[in-house]
């Protein structure tokens, strides 16, 4: 059974004075033609920025329409009755499927003992795909930390990729109030926003698992969100923005950054990645850090490459 790991993050504060973050100022309001979200904030330059936004309130907060919450008791739920259904199309209807703690037993109870191992095997060779379908169902993905044991996460990249479209508005908003900048600057004015929105640590994970993360569209509706939910809504704005720029998430103990491919300046924090090295970008907040900044403990675990990276 793989770990929830979706607590990446949960437990973890930027270790940076929150007296250092600017003001956001947010308006939400719904009516029958839509939904309307206003944001005042100031960039990184310190200019203020107004950006209202438009659209429609169900398509919006419902985007990705599938995902929600997976705990680990719910993926093995879910993973033995897929396994169930396997062996009823099979035909093996004496097969039982019990739970032991966090693991599955598969047990036959008629036909020869050769016959009934044969059976166990093939439920036993399916389980693996049968735990990547639930995964997907619900957009989590199987993940290999660097320094952990297997485990799930919020299907990041997907996420980010189906949500581009709801986020339209929105990426057109920043690319008029900034008219045609290039990447680095455009990824600057994102992090000072996302930064500025309230950090949420999600301290009811540990009661709910996987219930902490939100998708870009509901934690632009809501007005707050942890680093890996900022990590994906600002992949999905950048993509809109410079798609030809690529993108990625880094995984490191306790907390995820966003990391692209751009040219290194001076004093650039950066990670290791398929033989160039990515410039890294912080949006959790609350503290104002460029691109190329991350907080110092995390940083030798980057210029080592002693994470994982996932593709946006």
């Amino acid at each position: 059974m793989l770990t929830n790991v979706s607590l990446l993050c949960a437990l973890m504060l930027c270790l940076v004075s929150a007296s250092a973050s600017a003001e956001l100022e947010f308006q939400r309001h719904a009516d029958d033609q839509g939904l309307q979200l206003n944001y005042r904030f100031a960039d990184h330059n310190g200019a203020p920025v107004e950006l209202n936004v438009r659209t429609d309130r169900q398509s919006f907060i419902s985007t990705p329409t599938n995902f929600r919450p997976l705990s680990s008791a719910r993926l093995q739920r879910e993973e033995h009755r897929q396994l169930l259904d396997f062996a009823h199309q099979q035909g093996w209807h004496d097969i039982e499927i019990q739970r032991q703690g966090q693991s599955l037993q598969v047990i036959a109870h008629q036909g020869p003992a050769e016959q009934q191992r044969e059976r166990i095997n093939a439920i036993q060779a399916h389980q693996q795909e049968a735990m990547q379908q639930v995964l997907a169902r619900y957009y989590y993905a199987s993940i290999q930390l660097h320094a952990g044991p297997d485990g799930y996460t919020p299907d990041h990249p997907r996420i980010a990729i189906e949500s581009q479209a709801a986020l339209t508005p929105f990426s057109d908003a920043v690319a008029a109030h900034l008219d045609q900048t290039s990447a680095r600057e455009t990824l600057q004015f994102l992090l000072r926003w996302l930064q500025q929105i309230p950090y949420d640590d999600m301290s009811n994970r540990l009661q709910s698992p996987g219930a902490g993360f939100i998708t870009p569209t509901r934690l632009l509706y809501e007005n707050h969100g942890d680093c890996d939910s900022k990590v994906t809504l600002l992949a999905a704005l950048f993509a809109n923005l410079h798609p030809e720029v690529n993108s990625h998430i880094v995984y490191l103990p306790g907390h995820a950054v966003f990391a692209v491919e751009l040219e290194l300046e001076d004093g650039d924090v950066s990670v290791p990645y398929a033989g160039q090295r990515l410039v890294v970008a912080d949006p959790t907040g609350p503290a104002p850090m460029k691109v190329g900044e991350v907080a110092r403990n995390y940083r030798s675990a980057l210029h080592s490459g002693a994470v994982t990276i996932k593709d946006f």
